[in-house]
């Protein structure tokens, strides 16, 4: 706005082009006239020096005024007109304490006091700081009947935690909008350090930047609420299970994961509960810090009907401890797939007819051998030859949890895509390599790091002869989150497999050799988006080794197999605000009246929500957004089970620890004006605020009575 006081020159240059301008003609009469003119010239020149200067004082100060200019000086008063913005913690940790001392009621007490110290001409605002602040309404809020019946009706924060830059980000723009000349920013945490992002410093110099852009500065009080009694906090950090697949052939042990933030040992009790019914209960004395306690549970499959297939049931298992001061943080919800098989695709590179001749023959075996409940198997083998899968493509593949490539020559690039698109959605790949397999293919397939290969095939290494075969080396404490039927505490040599021949491979910087012949490469790993790929680099049958026929080899392959298997097309374990996504195959959303057109979403509160999906790339697919409350999400369709959905707090927030005092004088002198911790000293604060004024006000009325100084002037001198 202050560029324009370049309209000061418009009055100037106007003057300069309309002077009068008059031609001399010489008469008699005229040096009788002289001197009256020389008078009246001079009068008329200051008359319109005066009118000038006017005109352009008259256009300085409305440039002024539209700059809206503001000064400080002096004490502050609670008459000023004021833009109040309260933050309230929005984590769960502001439900620690009981009655008149829990954090939430003390914040929500301070906050119904400020709103009952507005003057008339104040406005309110009022922002729930979570991980995504959200602001309760839109515009400030001038009704205080109005402002204290919702902050009486709000409740205890349930985020997972306060992200306090985000907060503070959309706190400035809010008071970017408001006209008032004094702004107050009031922060009512209970102190914990654990939302303040401290180790974020790039988010910080961000803050900064943004708080000295505005206009008028506010004033940031951080008002600490904590509750005045020590709170003793034991936190499930995580639940899981200890094998990468939960099957209904042998009982899964669970690992719960929990953590003592306060200085002494807790004795607390521990429930293991599934699908909503409790299965066991133990006492546990639990020691500062991080410590895990197990439970074991053998799902059993509900009787079959006869034409039923099922492949996998959902299900979920909840941890709940009590005996700590801080609730929010003692249950923990895990949602999991139980397998009653794993379908497997086995492609071999050679003939099939005759299965000990095969190329994956032995493997074959190996997986339909394990884990038999009554007459059924955990692996479902399809074993197909290279040349019969012309067709392969992403629909066919959604039927198996994995795919093993028995010394396959190559692919072509409808069948390579496939495979892409069926690891990358969350499936497992096995790839064996052996005599026939083509170094340039692969070579093309891992694409210098960027395909789906995780190592670039080299040359083969054959074994002289008089000398030792290879033997498979498993490397101290590599893998043992893959291989659990190993125990990997010290190196492991399997001498009794004698390799004569294998693939010699350089691995990706991402992948993860997990064995070794030598110094060579034996099984490499690597994640590829939502899937699981692992390089075997020897054949499975008995050509190159003598692996297929000693006992490691049945409970190696099985295990392979079941860890690539364990990917998780659609994330059924979800943190706050994690859109659940609810995937279906085409052909079982197809029912006799036509496709779905909706599906039923219960929520944690018992609350049933109508969700509207479509098909996409041959799949049902439905989503939600919304799942910022943790626990159960149960999904209901036609024709099909229920599948569970949890949603869990995130480690961090049951550190109940305050900022320490060096923190708060860096924030002290950077951003926020006091850290305070009762509302007296909120007062006292106030009262010595410098006082804020805006003159545009004064400004305009200074520039009215030039204007009509001008047209009064103007008036008298052209009488």
């Amino acid at each position: 706005m202050l560029l324009g006081l370049a309209l000061v020159g418009a009055p100037i240059l106007i003057h300069i082009f309309n002077r009068s301008r008059y031609r001399v003609e010489a008469w008699g009469a005229m040096m009788f006239l002289q001197k009256a003119m020389q008078v009246r010239s001079q009068r008329i020149r200051a008359e319109q020096l005066i009118l000038l200067v006017l005109r352009c004082l008259f256009l300085v100060l409305l440039a002024l005024a539209l700059a809206r200019p503001i000064a400080r000086w002096g004490q502050g008063a609670w008459d000023d007109p004021t833009t109040h913005l309260i933050i309230f913690d929005d984590s769960y940790s502001m439900q620690q304490g009981e009655g008149e001392d829990q954090a939430w009621k003390k914040a929500r007490d301070t906050a119904l006091r400020i709103v009952e110290n507005m003057r008339d001409k104040d406005n309110l605002l009022v922002i729930r700081a979570g991980k995504v602040p959200r602001s309760l309404f839109a515009k400030p809020a001038y009704d205080k009947r109005f402002l204290t019946d919702l902050i009486e009706d709000l409740e205890p924060g349930q985020a997972q935690t306060m992200d306090l830059p985000k907060a503070l980000d959309q706190a400035y723009y809010t008071l970017s909008r408001s006209a008032l000349p004094r702004h107050r920013v009031y922060l009512l945490t209970d102190g914990q350090v654990h939302g303040w992002r401290v180790e974020d410093s790039k988010r910080w110099e961000k803050v900064s930047e943004n708080h000295a852009r505005l206009k008028v500065e506010p004033q940031i009080y951080v008002l600490r609420r904590a509750p005045d009694e020590d709170i003793r906090n034991v936190a499930i950090h995580k639940v899981y299970p200890r094998s990468p697949i939960v099957d209904i052939f042998r009982p899964t042990s669970f690992l719960a994961e929990l953590n003592n933030a306060t200085e002494d040992a807790l004795k607390i009790q521990v429930a293991f509960w599934v699908d909503g019914t409790l299965q066991e209960e133990k006492s546990f004395d639990c020691p500062v810090g991080t410590h895990t306690v197990d439970f074991n549970y053998q799902f059993v499959p509900p009787p079959k009907e006869p034409a039923e297939n099922r492949e996998t049931a959902s299900h979920y298992v909840e941890v709940r401890i009590t005996g700590d001061d801080l609730s929010a943080d003692n249950q923990f919800v895990y949602s999991v797939e139980v397998r009653h098989t794993i379908p497997v695709l086995v492609i071999d590179g050679g003939s099939t007819e005759q299965l000990w001749d095969s190329k994956a023959g032995m493997l074959v075996l190996a997986l339909q051998s394990a884990g038999v409940y009554g007459d059924e198997s955990l692996f479902t083998v399809t074993h197909l030859p290279i040349g019969e899968l012309e067709d392969l493509d992403r629909q066919m593949l959604y039927t198996y949890r994995s795919v093993v490539l028995a010394d396959v020559p190559s692919l072509s690039r409808n069948q390579q895509f496939a495979l892409d698109t069926f690891v990358a959605d969350g499936g497992g790949l096995l790839v064996a390599l052996g005599e026939d397999a083509d170094p340039e293919f692969y070579a093309g397939w891992y694409d210098q790091g960027d395909g789906l290969m995780p190592c670039e095939l080299i040359e083969t290494v054959e074994y002289e002869k008089n000398t030792e075969p290879f033997h498979p080396r498993f490397p101290a404490g590599v893998g043992a989150h893959i291989l659990d039927i190993f125990d990997l505490a010290r190196e492991r040599v399997l001498n009794e497999v004698r390799v004569t021949q294998y693939w010699k491979c350089d691995p990706h910087e991402e992948a993860l050799t997990i064995a070794r012949f030598n110094q060579d490469p034996f099984l490499v790993y690597r994640p590829f988006r939502e899937g699981r790929v692992l390089v075997w680099n020897t054949s499975l049958n008995t050509r190159w080794s003598t692996f297929p026929t000693t006992q490691d080899f049945l409970p190696l392959s099985q295990n392979l197999v079941v860890y690539l298997s364990a990917g998780v097309r659609s994330p059924i374990n979800l943190a706050q605000l994690d859109t659940l996504v609810y995937a279906a195959p085409a052909k079982v959303a197809q029912t006799e009246t036509g496709v779905w057109e909706n599906i039923t979403l219960l929520t944690p509160a018992g609350r049933a929500l109508e969700l509207e999906g479509e098909i996409l790339g041959g799949e049902w697919v439905a989503e939600w957004q919304q799942t910022q409350t943790t626990g159960v999400y149960t999904v209901q369709a036609e024709g099909v089970d229920p599948q569970y959905f949890a949603v869990a707090y995130q480690p961090g927030e049951e550190d109940l620890s305050p900022m320490e005092k060096d923190v708060e004088k860096n924030f002290s002198e950077s951003i926020v004006s006091r850290f305070l911790t009762t509302f007296g000293e909120l007062e006292a604060a106030v009262q010595e605020e410098t006082g804020v004024s805006e003159w545009w006000r004064w400004l305009v009325f200074s520039a009215l009575v030039l204007l009509c100084l001008e047209l009064y002037l103007g008036w008298r001198f052209s009488a």
